[in-house]
């Protein structure tokens, strides 16, 4: 059970879940510099439109378990 914030990161690969540390995956090249204005010009473009990042809100579960690592229930302060 997760008690806070986490990242849940999976690979589905024919049908089946991978580790993603066992696959073989190839290399990526880094962004060659004949291309480095087109890729600018994209990111640029479509950094606008992606959510803008928030501070994760503390859940009533999470409460409720710092609490009874303190031996006190939320509900009850």
């Amino acid at each position: 059970m997760a008690t806070g914030p986490h990242l849940d990161f999976r690979i589905v690969q024919h049908g089946a879940y991978r580790n993603f540390e066992h696959l073989q995956l190839p290399p990526a090249q880094p962004v060659a510099r004949s291309d480095w204005s087109d890729f600018v010009a994209t990111r640029t473009q479509w950094l606008p439109l992606l959510p803008e990042p928030h501070a994760p809100q503390t859940s009533e579960r999470t409460e409720n378990a710092q609490a009874s690592e303190r031996g006190v229930l939320a509900s009850s302060q």
